[in-house]
C-alpha cells in the first residue's frame, strides 16, 4: 500500500472510531440524582423521568431505564396538540433493563376525565427504537390531526420507527368517534412492531388495538380490545400495511370488523383470527369498507360472531376484491385456492389456547412464502416444519411430541 493510500486509510479509520465513540448511554432511575450537567451517564446521576434523558440524547445514543412506574415528565408533539409522557424525535434506542413487567410508562387522562385537552399518550416515537416497556393509561386529545393528535393512546409509531417486546394495555383514543388506534397507530411508511401484546385498549372510533396507516406487525397478540366504530382489533388501512404471525382474539367492534378491517393494498399472512365479535358485518374480518383489493394467506378465521350471522367470520364489501389462499374458515366462499372449510381443531379456546392439535386440517397444508425463511411462529418455533417442509396455517406451528432417533 502506498504512503498516500495508507494515510487515507488511517484517516478513515480514525473518523469511524470518532463516530463510534460519540454514541452514549444515558440512564433513568426513580432513585437517580439528576446529574447537574444534564447528561445522566451513570446510575448514580440518572434522570428521574425518561424525557430528561431522551432530551440529552443525540442520534445513535441509548437511553436505559431501570424498574418502576414512570408517570411524570413529557413533551407536546411539535406543531400539534397532543401531549406525550415520552416524546422521541431522534434516532435513539430507548429500552428497559428488565422488561415490560417491571418497567411501566404511564400516560394520563384529561382533567375532565378520558380524552381531551391535558391528556397524554404514553410514547410518541418519531424515530428510533422502543424496547421492553408496558405502556398504559395513555389518552389522546379530541381535536387536531386525526393520527398525530387523536391516534395512538399507547404509542404513535412514525415511518421507520420500531417497537418491540412491549405490553400495550389500558389505553384510549379519540372523542366523538374520531379516534384511531387506541393501543398504537402507525403513520404511513416503514414502521414496525415485533413481539408485542396489545390488550384491553379502547378506541372511540377505529382500531381498538391498532390502526395501521402503513408499516408491519410481526408476532403480536391483539386481544380484548374495543372500537366503537370499526375494527375492534386491527384496522389495516394504508400503503402496503402488513401483519404476519399474529393472534387476533376476543376483540369487539360497535360496528363492522370485530377482529380485523383489511383495506386496499394491505395483506395479512399466517394469522389466527378467532372469538371476535361485531355488531354488524365481519365478526372476524371485514374486507374493504372502501373499494379496492386485499390479500390474506395461511390464515385461520374461526368462531367469530357478526350480524347477520352469515357474516360471522368473513364479510366482503361489494366493491372490494378479497383474495384468500390456503386459509381455513367455516363457510365456503370463492375467494382463492387451497382453502379449507372446516374446524381448525384448536387445543382449547376456553383457556385461550389457539394452537393446533395433531389432527388439525391446518397442519402442513399452508403455502410457503419467501418471507418465511428463517421466520418464527408466535411461540418462537421455526415457521416452516423441518420434516415436512410445509408451513402450517395460522399463527402457530404444530410441534410433534416424541423422540428423534438416528438410524445407522
Amino acid at each position: 500500500m502506498s504512503a498516500r493510500k495508507t494515510a487515507i486509510y488511517v484517516i478513515i479509520m480514525c473518523m469511524a472510531s470518532v463516530i463510534t465513540c460519540t454514541a452514549a448511554t444515558h440512564y433513568v432511575s426513580l432513585y437517580g440524582t439528576n446529574d447537574a450537567d444534564g447528561k445522566y451517564t451513570n446510575w448514580v446521576g440518572a434522570a428521574t423521568n425518561i424525557q430528561l434523558a431522551v432530551d440529552a440524547s443525540i442520534a445513535n445514543d441509548t437511553v436505559l431505564v431501570s424498574n418502576g412506574v414512570y408517570d411524570t415528565g413529557g413533551k407536546v408533539t411539535p406543531s400539534y396538540f397532543s401531549s406525550n409522557r415520552v416524546y422521541v424525535g431522534a434516532n435513539i434506542t430507548l429500552r428497559s433493563v428488565n422488561g415490560p413487567e417491571l418497567t411501566i410508562i404511564k400516560g394520563q387522562e384529561a382533567p375532565i376525565g378520558g380524552c381531551g385537552t391535558g391528556a397524554a399518550r404514553c410514547v410518541y416515537l418519531g424515530a428510533g427504537t422502543l424496547m421492553g416497556f408496558t405502556l398504559t393509561n395513555g389518552y389522546t386529545t379530541t381535536n387536531g390531526q386525526f393520527y398525530y393528535d387523536r391516534g395512538g393512546g399507547g404509542v404513535f409509531i412514525a415511518s421507520g420507527a420500531n417497537v418491540s417486546n412491549c405490553i400495550i394495555t389500558g389505553n384510549t383514543c379519540g372523542g366523538g368517534g374520531n379516534g384511531y388506534g387506541a393501543g398504537a397507530v402507525f403513520l404511513d411508511g416503514t414502521g414496525t412492531m415485533n413481539n408485542c401484546i396489545l390488550k384491553f385498549n379502547r378506541a372511540i372510533g377505529f382500531g381498538g388495538g391498532v390502526h395501521m396507516a402503513g408499516g408491519t406487525m410481526n408476532n403480536c397478540t391483539i386481544a380484548d380490545n374495543y372500537a366503537s366504530a370499526r375494527a375492534g382489533g386491527v384496522r389495516i388501512d394504508g400503503s402496503n400495511a402488513v401483519i404476519k404471525n399474529c393472534l387476533v382474539v376476543r376483540n369487539v367492534s360497535g360496528g363492522m370488523a370485530g377482529g380485523i378491517e383489511l383495506e386496499s393494498g394491505c395483506a395479512m399472512y399466517s394469522c389466527t383470527v378467532a372469538s371476535n365479535r361485531s355488531v354488524s358485518g365481519g365478526g372476524g374480518i371485514y374486507f374493504g369498507y372502501y373499494a379496492g383489493a386485499g390479500t390474506a394467506n395461511n390464515c385461520i378465521i374461526w368462531g367469530n360472531i357478526g350480524v347477520p350471522s352469515s357474516n360471522n367470520d368473513i364479510a366482503v364489501n361489494s366493491g372490494f376484491t378479497a383474495v384468500m389462499n390456503y386459509s381455513c374458515w367455516p363457510t365456503q366462499m370463492n375467494l382463492g385456492q387451497g382453502n379449507i372449510y372446516g374446524d381448525p381443531l384448536f387445543v382449547d379456546t376456553n383457556t385461550a389456547n389457539y394452537r393446533l392439535t395433531a389432527n388439525s386440517p391446518c397442519v402442513n397444508t399452508g403455502t410457503n412464502q419467501s418471507w418465511m425463511s428463517g421466520a418464527l411462529d408466535l411461540d418462537g418455533h421455526s415457521r416452516i416444519d423441518r420434516f415436512s417442509g410445509i408451513v402450517d396455517i395460522g399463527a402457530y406451528e404444530f410441534i410433534y411430541n416424541g423422540s428423534i432417533y438416528r438410524i445407522p
